[in-house]
């Protein structure tokens, strides 16, 4: 748990948000493109590069900070990802590319959710 919550701040640009770990009561503040939809993703070209970049940074933080399992994704390419990431989110239009971050993390983990973690909340000013 801690290994995605401290992933996420390191994967992080701007944009915050608050966000339930699917896992726990706990919680915590995502940034950047993993507070953007996956429609947004979908409607902007110029999105996809910024996402993309975010859930593969999102992607080596996780390895970064689990000692156990620092080879995630080590038999795909950042084109595989970019694909992957285009497919999820035709597919999920309405989730957050954070929900697609951790989906595909935990495809690589052979521990896909059967339902996508919850999206972030926006958080109130």
């Amino acid at each position: 748990m801690k290994l995605l919550l401290s992933t996420a701040l390191v994967a992080s640009l701007a944009f915050p948000v608050l966000a339930a770990d699917p896992r726990a009561e706990s919680k915590v503040v995502i940034t950047g493109w993993g507070t953007q939809s996956c429609a947004t993703f979908n409607a902007n070209e110029g999105a996809r590069s910024g996402a993309a970049d975010w859930v593969m940074g999102f992607l080596s933080g996780v390895n970064w900070e689990d000692p156990k399992n620092r080879n995630r994704g080590e038999d795909t390419t950042n084109a595989g990802i970019v694909g992957w990431l285009g497919n999820y989110c035709r597919a999920h239009p309405d989730d957050y590319i954070m929900q697609a971050a951790m989906t595909l993390t935990m495809s690589f983990e052979k521990t896909v959710p059967e339902k996508p973690p919850s999206p972030p909340a926006k958080r109130g000013k």
